[in-house]
Protein backbone atom coordinates (compact mmCIF):
# COMPACT_ATOMS: atom_id res chain seq x y z
CA UNK A 1 0.00 0.00 0.00
CA UNK A 2 2.78 2.48 0.85
CA UNK A 3 5.61 0.92 -1.23
CA UNK A 4 5.65 3.74 -3.83
CA UNK A 5 4.20 6.48 -1.61
CA UNK A 6 7.50 8.05 -0.55
CA UNK A 7 7.01 7.07 3.09
CA UNK A 8 9.58 4.23 3.06
CA UNK A 9 12.13 6.52 1.36
CA UNK A 10 11.79 9.11 4.15
CA UNK A 11 12.09 6.37 6.78
CA UNK A 12 15.35 5.21 5.18
CA UNK A 13 16.68 8.77 4.86
CA UNK A 14 16.19 9.30 8.60
CA UNK A 15 17.70 5.85 9.41
CA UNK A 16 14.50 4.70 11.11
CA UNK A 17 14.65 1.74 8.74
CA UNK A 18 17.95 1.00 7.07
CA UNK A 19 17.90 0.64 3.29
CA UNK A 20 18.79 -3.05 3.45
CA UNK A 21 15.70 -3.69 5.60
CA UNK A 22 13.21 -1.72 3.49
CA UNK A 23 12.06 -4.70 1.43
CA UNK A 24 11.33 -6.75 4.55
CA UNK A 25 9.55 -3.78 6.14
CA UNK A 26 7.31 -3.15 3.13
CA UNK A 27 6.42 -6.85 2.79
CA UNK A 28 5.79 -7.12 6.54
CA UNK A 29 8.23 -10.00 7.03
CA UNK A 30 9.81 -8.59 10.20
CA UNK A 31 6.93 -8.19 12.65
CA UNK A 32 8.86 -6.48 15.44
CA UNK A 33 10.33 -3.90 13.09
CA UNK A 34 6.93 -3.20 11.51
CA UNK A 35 5.30 -2.99 14.95
CA UNK A 36 7.63 -0.13 15.84
CA UNK A 37 8.07 1.71 12.53
CA UNK A 38 4.49 1.83 11.20
CA UNK A 39 3.16 3.61 14.33
CA UNK A 40 6.06 6.10 14.10
CA UNK A 41 5.19 6.95 10.49
CA UNK A 42 1.47 7.07 11.32
CA UNK A 43 1.95 9.32 14.35
CA UNK A 44 4.21 11.72 12.42
CA UNK A 45 1.48 12.11 9.79
CA UNK A 46 -1.31 12.40 12.36
CA UNK A 47 0.57 15.19 14.15
CA UNK A 48 0.72 17.14 10.89
CA UNK A 49 -2.97 16.47 10.23
CA UNK A 50 -3.93 17.77 13.69
CA UNK A 51 -1.62 20.79 13.28
CA UNK A 52 -3.45 21.85 10.10
CA UNK A 53 -6.77 21.35 11.87
CA UNK A 54 -5.70 23.68 14.70
CA UNK A 55 -4.76 26.36 12.16
CA UNK A 56 -8.48 26.62 11.32
CA UNK A 57 -9.62 26.90 14.94
CA UNK A 58 -10.27 30.25 16.63
CA UNK A 59 -7.08 31.26 18.53
CA UNK A 60 -9.11 32.13 21.64
CA UNK A 61 -10.41 28.53 21.77
CA UNK A 62 -6.85 27.22 21.54
CA UNK A 63 -5.76 29.47 24.43
CA UNK A 64 -8.64 28.16 26.55
CA UNK A 65 -7.78 24.60 25.48
CA UNK A 66 -4.15 25.05 26.56
CA UNK A 67 -5.24 26.23 30.00
CA UNK A 68 -7.74 23.38 30.42
CA UNK A 69 -5.18 20.78 29.34
CA UNK A 70 -2.79 22.05 32.02
CA UNK A 71 -5.57 21.66 34.60
CA UNK A 72 -6.23 18.12 33.36
CA UNK A 73 -2.55 17.22 33.63
CA UNK A 74 -2.54 18.30 37.28
CA UNK A 75 -5.94 17.01 38.42
CA UNK A 76 -6.86 13.58 37.06
CA UNK A 77 -10.00 13.39 39.21
CA UNK A 78 -12.07 15.99 37.35
CA UNK A 79 -15.63 14.70 37.07
CA UNK A 80 -16.29 16.39 33.72
CA UNK A 81 -14.19 16.97 30.63
CA UNK A 82 -13.75 20.74 30.03
CA UNK A 83 -15.97 22.22 27.33
CA UNK A 84 -12.99 23.35 25.25
CA UNK A 85 -11.73 19.76 25.07
CA UNK A 86 -15.18 18.47 24.06
CA UNK A 87 -15.40 21.16 21.39
CA UNK A 88 -11.99 20.35 19.92
CA UNK A 89 -12.73 16.60 19.86
CA UNK A 90 -16.05 17.08 18.04
CA UNK A 91 -14.59 19.57 15.57
CA UNK A 92 -11.63 17.31 14.87
CA UNK A 93 -13.92 14.35 14.21
CA UNK A 94 -15.72 16.43 11.59
CA UNK A 95 -12.38 17.48 10.09
CA UNK A 96 -11.32 13.81 9.89
CA UNK A 97 -14.54 12.90 8.06
CA UNK A 98 -13.81 15.58 5.46
CA UNK A 99 -10.26 14.24 5.05
CA UNK A 100 -11.34 10.62 4.56
CA UNK A 101 -13.99 11.70 2.03
CA UNK A 102 -11.29 13.41 -0.07
CA UNK A 103 -12.64 16.90 0.46
CA UNK A 104 -9.26 18.31 1.49
CA UNK A 105 -7.05 16.52 -1.07
CA UNK A 106 -6.60 13.06 -2.57
CA UNK A 107 -3.15 12.68 -0.99
CA UNK A 108 -4.65 13.64 2.38
CA UNK A 109 -7.27 10.91 1.98
CA UNK A 110 -4.60 8.34 1.07
CA UNK A 111 -2.46 9.01 4.13
CA UNK A 112 -5.43 9.27 6.48
CA UNK A 113 -6.55 5.83 5.30
CA UNK A 114 -3.09 4.60 6.28
CA UNK A 115 -3.44 6.23 9.72
CA UNK A 116 -6.77 4.42 10.16
CA UNK A 117 -5.10 1.10 9.30
CA UNK A 118 -2.64 1.62 12.14
CA UNK A 119 -5.52 2.52 14.46
CA UNK A 120 -7.17 -0.83 13.61
CA UNK A 121 -3.90 -2.63 14.38
CA UNK A 122 -3.70 -0.84 17.75
CA UNK A 123 -7.28 -1.83 18.60
CA UNK A 124 -6.60 -5.43 17.58
CA UNK A 125 -3.42 -5.54 19.68
CA UNK A 126 -5.30 -4.01 22.62
CA UNK A 127 -8.03 -6.66 22.37
CA UNK A 128 -5.44 -9.46 22.71
CA UNK A 129 -3.40 -7.77 25.44
CA UNK A 130 -6.51 -7.04 27.52
CA UNK A 131 -8.34 -10.28 26.72
CA UNK A 132 -11.28 -8.30 25.27
CA UNK A 133 -13.12 -10.75 23.04
CA UNK A 134 -15.77 -8.25 21.89
CA UNK A 135 -13.14 -5.77 20.69
CA UNK A 136 -11.37 -8.70 19.02
CA UNK A 137 -14.56 -9.62 17.13
CA UNK A 138 -15.06 -5.96 16.18
CA UNK A 139 -11.58 -5.76 14.61
CA UNK A 140 -11.61 -8.99 12.57
CA UNK A 141 -13.98 -7.83 9.77
CA UNK A 142 -12.09 -4.53 9.51
CA UNK A 143 -8.84 -6.45 9.02
CA UNK A 144 -10.52 -8.85 6.55
CA UNK A 145 -11.31 -5.90 4.24
CA UNK A 146 -7.61 -5.41 3.50
CA UNK A 147 -6.89 -9.14 3.14
CA UNK A 148 -9.49 -9.31 0.38
CA UNK A 149 -8.43 -6.06 -1.30
CA UNK A 150 -4.76 -7.03 -1.41
CA UNK A 151 -5.49 -10.59 -2.57
CA UNK A 152 -4.23 -12.51 0.49
CA UNK A 153 -6.27 -15.59 -0.36
CA UNK A 154 -5.55 -17.81 2.63
CA UNK A 155 -6.05 -15.05 5.19
CA UNK A 156 -9.23 -13.91 3.41
CA UNK A 157 -10.94 -17.30 3.34
CA UNK A 158 -9.93 -18.41 6.85
CA UNK A 159 -10.50 -15.17 8.76
CA UNK A 160 -14.15 -15.13 7.64
CA UNK A 161 -14.67 -18.72 8.83
CA UNK A 162 -12.80 -17.94 12.06
CA UNK A 163 -15.02 -14.89 12.68
CA UNK A 164 -18.17 -16.90 11.95
CA UNK A 165 -17.11 -19.62 14.40
CA UNK A 166 -16.43 -17.05 17.13
CA UNK A 167 -19.73 -15.19 16.64
CA UNK A 168 -21.69 -18.47 16.88
CA UNK A 169 -19.70 -19.71 19.88
CA UNK A 170 -22.49 -18.85 22.34
CA UNK A 171 -24.75 -21.44 20.68
CA UNK A 172 -22.19 -24.07 19.68
CA UNK A 173 -19.91 -24.05 22.75
CA UNK A 174 -21.53 -22.06 25.60
CA UNK A 175 -18.90 -23.02 28.20
CA UNK A 176 -16.09 -21.92 25.93
CA UNK A 177 -17.99 -18.71 25.16
CA UNK A 178 -18.19 -17.98 28.87
CA UNK A 179 -14.42 -18.50 29.23
CA UNK A 180 -13.60 -16.31 26.24
CA UNK A 181 -15.85 -13.43 27.32
CA UNK A 182 -14.13 -13.57 30.72
CA UNK A 183 -10.87 -12.76 28.96
CA UNK A 184 -9.45 -16.28 28.72
CA UNK A 185 -8.82 -16.38 24.99
CA UNK A 186 -5.30 -15.00 25.48
CA UNK A 187 -2.65 -15.95 28.07
CA UNK A 188 -1.15 -13.78 30.80
CA UNK A 189 2.25 -15.11 31.89
CA UNK A 190 3.27 -12.18 34.12
CA UNK A 191 1.40 -9.98 36.59
CA UNK A 192 1.79 -6.71 34.68
CA UNK A 193 -1.36 -5.23 33.12
CA UNK A 194 -1.78 -5.07 29.33
CA UNK A 195 0.52 -8.09 29.01
CA UNK A 196 -1.58 -10.96 27.64
CA UNK A 197 -0.40 -12.70 24.47
CA UNK A 198 -2.10 -14.85 21.84
CA UNK A 199 -2.24 -18.57 22.60
CA UNK A 200 -0.30 -19.64 19.48
CA UNK A 201 2.46 -17.11 20.21
CA UNK A 202 2.68 -18.32 23.81
CA UNK A 203 3.07 -21.91 22.61
CA UNK A 204 5.88 -20.84 20.26
CA UNK A 205 7.69 -19.07 23.11
CA UNK A 206 7.29 -21.88 25.68
CA UNK A 207 6.56 -25.53 24.84
CA UNK A 208 7.72 -25.51 21.23
CA UNK A 209 10.80 -23.42 21.98
CA UNK A 210 11.93 -25.60 24.90
CA UNK A 211 11.41 -29.01 23.30
CA UNK A 212 12.72 -28.33 19.81
CA UNK A 213 16.27 -27.77 18.62
CA UNK A 214 17.49 -24.24 19.31
CA UNK A 215 18.78 -23.99 15.72
CA UNK A 216 16.29 -25.49 13.32
CA UNK A 217 13.33 -26.73 15.33
CA UNK A 218 11.82 -30.20 15.72
CA UNK A 219 12.56 -31.24 12.12
CA UNK A 220 16.30 -31.40 12.94
CA UNK A 221 15.82 -34.10 15.61
CA UNK A 222 15.35 -37.22 13.52
CA UNK A 223 13.75 -38.66 10.41
CA UNK A 224 12.37 -41.64 12.32
CA UNK A 225 8.58 -41.69 12.42
CA UNK A 226 8.49 -43.68 15.69
CA UNK A 227 10.94 -41.24 17.32
CA UNK A 228 8.75 -38.32 16.35
CA UNK A 229 5.69 -40.12 17.71
CA UNK A 230 7.49 -40.66 21.02
CA UNK A 231 8.40 -36.95 21.04
CA UNK A 232 4.76 -35.98 20.48
CA UNK A 233 3.65 -38.12 23.46
CA UNK A 234 6.22 -36.94 25.98
CA UNK A 235 7.25 -33.44 24.84
CA UNK A 236 5.13 -31.77 27.55
CA UNK A 237 7.05 -33.75 30.20
CA UNK A 238 10.46 -32.81 28.82
CA UNK A 239 9.32 -29.19 28.51
CA UNK A 240 8.38 -29.12 32.19
CA UNK A 241 11.77 -30.54 33.17
CA UNK A 242 13.71 -28.11 30.94
CA UNK A 243 11.68 -25.12 32.14
CA UNK A 244 12.35 -26.04 35.80
CA UNK A 245 16.09 -26.38 35.12
CA UNK A 246 16.16 -22.98 33.41
CA UNK A 247 14.29 -21.43 36.36
CA UNK A 248 16.69 -22.95 38.91
CA UNK A 249 19.71 -21.65 36.97
CA UNK A 250 18.18 -18.22 36.43
CA UNK A 251 18.27 -18.63 32.65
CA UNK A 252 14.58 -17.97 32.00
CA UNK A 253 13.97 -14.82 30.00
CA UNK A 254 10.36 -13.73 29.77
CA UNK A 255 9.32 -11.01 27.36
CA UNK A 256 9.19 -7.64 29.10
CA UNK A 257 5.98 -6.02 27.86
CA UNK A 258 7.04 -2.65 29.27
CA UNK A 259 10.40 -2.42 27.48
CA UNK A 260 8.96 0.05 24.97
CA UNK A 261 8.20 2.41 27.87
CA UNK A 262 11.77 2.63 29.12
CA UNK A 263 13.19 6.19 29.01
CA UNK A 264 15.81 5.41 26.37
CA UNK A 265 13.20 3.82 24.09
CA UNK A 266 10.85 6.78 24.53
CA UNK A 267 13.63 9.24 23.73
CA UNK A 268 14.61 7.29 20.61
CA UNK A 269 11.03 7.09 19.38
CA UNK A 270 10.40 10.79 20.02
CA UNK A 271 13.59 11.76 18.18
CA UNK A 272 12.59 9.56 15.22
CA UNK A 273 9.08 11.04 15.12
CA UNK A 274 10.40 14.61 15.20
CA UNK A 275 13.02 13.91 12.51
CA UNK A 276 10.46 12.18 10.27
CA UNK A 277 7.89 14.98 10.75
CA UNK A 278 10.46 17.59 9.73
CA UNK A 279 11.43 15.52 6.68
CA UNK A 280 7.80 15.28 5.55
CA UNK A 281 7.40 19.05 5.90
CA UNK A 282 10.64 19.65 3.93
CA UNK A 283 9.56 17.37 1.06
CA UNK A 284 5.77 17.40 0.77
CA UNK A 285 3.27 17.82 3.58
CA UNK A 286 0.26 15.72 2.42
CA UNK A 287 -2.17 17.76 4.51
CA UNK A 288 -1.06 21.20 3.31
CA UNK A 289 -3.60 23.48 1.61
CA UNK A 290 -1.03 24.36 -1.06
CA UNK A 291 -1.02 20.91 -2.69
CA UNK A 292 -2.99 20.09 -5.83
CA UNK A 293 -6.13 18.44 -4.47
CA UNK A 294 -6.84 16.36 -7.58
CA UNK A 295 -3.57 14.37 -7.77
CA UNK A 296 -2.10 11.57 -5.65
CA UNK A 297 1.60 12.35 -5.21
CA UNK A 298 4.66 10.48 -3.97
CA UNK A 299 5.64 12.68 -1.01
CA UNK A 300 9.36 12.02 -1.52
CA UNK A 301 9.69 12.55 -5.28
CA UNK A 302 6.54 14.50 -6.21
CA UNK A 303 5.69 11.93 -8.88
CA UNK A 304 1.96 11.52 -9.57
CA UNK A 305 0.36 8.09 -9.47
CA UNK A 306 -1.33 6.75 -12.66
CA UNK A 307 -5.11 7.05 -12.64
CA UNK A 308 -5.84 3.31 -12.26
CA UNK A 309 -3.44 3.00 -9.29
CA UNK A 310 -4.89 6.13 -7.73
CA UNK A 311 -8.44 4.74 -8.01
CA UNK A 312 -7.37 1.44 -6.43
CA UNK A 313 -5.50 2.98 -3.48
CA UNK A 314 -8.14 5.59 -2.67
CA UNK A 315 -11.06 3.14 -2.77
CA UNK A 316 -9.43 0.20 -1.04
CA UNK A 317 -12.22 -0.34 1.52
CA UNK A 318 -14.95 -0.19 -1.12
CA UNK A 319 -13.04 -2.64 -3.30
Amino acid sequence: YIAESGGPYLLAENHIVEKGSLKGFISGKNYNRCKRVHPILSLSLEKLHFKHFLEQVDPSVICTLGHDMKVLSIDYNLKEVPESVKYIILEYEGYCRKTISGEHALISKFWFQYINMIHIYHEFSRSVRNGDMFLFLYCLPKIAIYFFAFNHQNYSRWITLFHTNLTSLKDTHPNLYSEFTSGNFSIKRISKPFSETAIDLTLEQTINANTASQQTGITAMTNSISARQRWAKMHHISTTMISNVFNELGLTRSDDVSKELKPNKIRKNCNDINALTNSIIDTMDPFSNEINKEVLFNIATGKAAPKEIEDFLLNIETI
